[in-house]
């Protein structure tokens, strides 16, 4: 039986080939008789859409009995149910087993109405160009004379300037961009209309779009197309003009796009990763739907419905950002309150564009985030794909310049690594960072400053003067001078890289991404470690340059003559690198191979003689220092006992 079928198919689509004509619709599209052959095709394209390689166009001179066979073909042998001809998901599901490219590209040249498949491109909303300029005005001197008693502005046009054509309506985005929208066709571009040539091409493509739309089964009532013109600089082919026709289809029923051929949107899912859900894709068209109702909000109002749906959004984002601290929503608590009172204002006022960019940017958020995913991200600092950068091991050259920057680098590589989870920045966070080295670098530069005056004023006492005299090239001198010049160093690099981001810190969310991405080595497994080198570069040489400066006063202490300065001198400086050892080994939180040898030496120290276990040598050096120092303490305490 289903060699029969398919013997019975092959015919009946050679008898469909034999037969074959191209037709487009009027442009006007009325009452002529394009109508009727329009809805001729309609009723047999639904009878013959569940044959993959059959061509679904127009068939003026079919005879009843090829659509009658044909008709038996598709109850036979698929068993479609009348029912599932409105839904295209219907037919993709019922022939998948033996759709292949020609069969593909029948059915899309039938669509487009014979043109090329390549004329026209799919896109959505946020790359269509709406920032592009696309004409420039000429730099020269405005002049214009009003007419007497001249008052119709909106009416008449000036003798020079063109009229409208008819069905048009030129509406205003509230940026100052003008855009066109056409009832009959229910078109929206963003083209000059008023130019005969780019108003015929749009009027042509509609005309060819709404046809196709028309072809295809679907349920869709409430929908828009949206059209705009690409010209590329060279021919594709041999009789191609080098125009595009660029669009995408808008459903207002479930908030959503649409195309009339297959759209690969990979270059669309850069910022996510991993299996997509259908579930991910319908979020993403929802956002790229509410940037349509943005740049198009004129065409089309909201209901009450989407008015209480943005409240609900910002009301939920600001009870998340206020009662959490690892909120994943991209705005701050007074950005939210200030997105409720537009709102509140933009519903009184009927402005959708306000509603619009804020729903645009919440959906945005989400859909970074998987919301509605199995493993959504609940906690800004959680990666959904199980990374922990605590956990990362960094490269040998970063540990082995660490010790060398005074391990600074450490606590900016954390926070750089804690602040850009899954590739993800949140502003605020992204303000605490800037804010926070910026005002580091400025005390680095304000501590250098001071350091700076100290070398030059040590460098002026007389007997650092005429040591240098005598022995030229001394380390008092060698010392002294190198803390200066690193001192310099901390002042330069501190200015300028607090005055370069400085700037940064009212970036958009975009802008943060890119200026991450850039400096961030995932083809090396470095990451962030070079920045936060960078950033550790003013402390590392502050340090340096105080570590000398000690270094060469310590010098000039040591040539002293009398024996008494030398003694006291290096109990000072040891009892001074005793406090700064014990806090070091209090405090450290460094690396984990350092850490560990502090861990070490701290548990060493304060070991304690357990049964079956041997005191270490520290442990028996710190129980017999206890020791004297409570006898001490008794024998002083008490006058009976000798001391």
């Amino acid at each position: 039986m289903s060699a029969f079928h398919s013997t019975l198919r092959t015919r009946c689509q050679r008898i469909f080939r034999r037969h074959t004509c191209e037709s487009i619709s009027s442009p006007d599209g009325v009452n002529q008789d394009g109508n009727e052959m329009q809805s001729r095709e309609t009723a047999v394209a639904k009878r013959v859409i569940a044959i993959p390689s059959a061509p679904v166009i127009s068939l003026p001179d079919l005879r009843p009995s090829c659509t009658t066979l044909t008709s038996t073909i598709v109850q036979s042998d698929v068993a479609v149910p009348e029912s599932s001809c409105a839904d295209p998901s219907t037919f993709v599901n019922a022939h998948s087993d033996v759709t292949n490219i020609e069969d593909r590209s029948a059915v899309t040249d039938s669509v487009f109405s014979g043109y090329r498949e390549e004329i026209f491109e799919e896109a959505v909303p946020s790359r269509m160009g709406h920032h592009d300029r696309e004409y420039n005005i000429p730099n020269e001197p405005s002049t214009f004379t009003i007419p007497p008693m001249f008052t119709d502005f909106e009416g008449t046009k000036g003798s020079s300037e063109a009229q409208l054509p008819s069905g048009w309506k030129e509406c205003t985005h509230s940026d100052g961009k003008v855009y066109f929208w056409h009832d009959g066709y229910r078109t929206i571009t963003e083209e000059w209309i008023y130019n005969d040539e780019f108003r015929n091409m749009v009027t042509k493509w509609a005309s060819i779009l709404n046809t196709g739309f028309s072809r295809l089964p679907n349920s869709v009532k409430d929908w828009h197309l949206v059209i705009r013109i690409l010209e590329y600089s060279e021919p594709a082919w041999d009789d191609d003009d080098c125009y595009r026709c660029q669009y995408y289809f808008v459903n207002h029923d479930n908030e959503s796009l649409f195309w009339l051929s297959e759209f690969n949107i990979d270059e669309h899912l850069t910022a996510i990763r991993g299996p997509v859900r259908l579930s991910q894709i319908l979020h993403f068209l929802r956002q790229e739907y509410w940037h349509h109702m943005y740049l198009f909000a004129d065409t089309h109002p909201l209901s009450d419905e989407q008015w209480k749906v943005a409240n609900r959004e910002v009301v939920l984002a600001y009870a998340d950002v206020t009662m959490s601290k690892t909120s994943t929503v991209a705005y701050s608590a007074v950005e939210l309150e200030a997105m409720m009172k537009i709102l509140n204002q933009a519903e009184k006022t009927d402005a959708p564009e306000a509603a619009a960019t804020i729903m645009r940017s919440l959906l945005g958020t989400q859909f970074l985030n998987y919301h509605g995913q199995r493993s959504a991200r609940t906690n800004r600092g959680e990666s959904v794909f199980g990374d922990d950068p605590a956990q990362a091991k960094c490269t040998l050259l970063f540990k082995l310049l660490t010790p060398f920057l005074f391990y600074a680098p450490i606590v900016h590589l954390e926070a750089l690594n804690k602040y850009w989870v899954d590739g993800l920045a949140i502003k605020d966070q992204w303000i605490i960072l800037i804010e926070r080295c910026t005002e580091e670098w400025k005390n680095h530069t304000v501590f250098a400053t001071i350091l700076l005056n100290a070398n030059v004023a040590f460098l002026a006492i007389p007997s650092v003067d005429e040591s240098m005299q005598r022995y030229r090239g001394s380390v008092t001198q060698v010392l002294s001078s190198l803390s200066v010049i690193s001192s310099l160093s901390s002042i330069l690099v501190g200015l300028l890289m607090g005055r370069y981001h400085r700037t940064k810190i009212h970036f958009t969310i975009e802008d943060i991404n890119v200026y991450l991405m850039k400096h961030y080595s995932d083809d090396s497994k470095r990451g962030f470690e070079w920045l936060a080198i960078i950033y550790s570069i003013p402390y590392a040489l502050l340090m340096w340059s105080m570590v000398m400066f000690l270094g060469a006063f310590f010098s000039m202490c040591w040539e002293s003559p009398t024996r008494s300065v030398r003694i006291s001198v290096v109990i000072g400086f040891a009892l001074a690198f005793s406090i700064s050892t014990l806090c070091i080994f209090r405090f450290w939180e460094g690396d984990q191979w350092t850490t560990w040898a502090f861990g070490r030496l701290r548990r060493c120290w304060e070991h304690r003689q357990v049964e079956g276990d041997e005191l270490s040598v520290l442990g028996r050096i710190h129980l017999r220092l206890a020791s004297i120092w409570r006898n001490k303490w008794k024998r002083g305490s008490d006058p009976g006992l000798p001391v």
